[in-house]
């Protein structure tokens, strides 16, 4: 309700609220990186602030996403992360420059991937219908990799399973 708040763990395992952030738009999700905190909002925006002004939170820059966010995850290793796009499939974006976050590649298709799981060279969603394993490599290019039943990740081939909305792979 356009609130996120940071928590620490003290020695006795409590939470202790560190930091807290207010806003004016509903917060559809967050994102750490190593560098940035990106928050996405109901409204289409995308914000991201710097982690070097910790315990202040300073917004650094903006980014207006071509349609509504309904989820955003980080890209292991790296300084970017994946945004799902109400009805308009997945967006890649580059908060390496914090004050001009970037648009790096756009999965356009008429969809909403309500879960997914990002790996540092793939992306694994599900929408209503069916799974999509999807490249970086082919998303940074605009393009896409659709495959239902198997996927190769790190030179592995994997079959692809959904359990409560989640996608998992498996070997033989």
């Amino acid at each position: 309700k356009g609130v996120v708040a940071l928590f620490e763990i003290d020695k006795t395992g409590r939470l202790v609220e560190v930091g807290r952030l207010d806003f004016p738009s509903q917060v559809r999700g967050v994102a750490l990186t190593e560098g940035a905190l990106t928050v996405v909002f109901d409204d289409g925006d995308l914000s991201v602030y710097s982690l070097s002004s910790w315990p202040k939170f300073i917004p650094s820059g903006r980014l207006r996403l071509p349609a509504q966010p309904l989820e955003i995850k980080r890209v292991p290793g790296q300084e970017r992360v994946v945004v799902s796009l109400v009805g308009a499939g997945l967006g890649l974006v580059d908060v390496s420059q914090q004050k001009t976050p970037d648009l790096d590649g756009w999965f356009k298709v008429p969809k909403t991937y309500k879960a997914f799981n990002v790996e540092s060279e793939m992306i694994l969603g599900t929408s209503i219908e069916g799974l999509d394993a999807i490249s970086i490599e082919k998303l940074e290019a605009g393009g896409m990799s659709k495959l239902a039943q198997d996927a190769v990740v790190d030179g592995f081939r994997y079959r692809l399973r959904l359990w409560h909305q989640h996608i998992y792979g498996f070997d033989s």
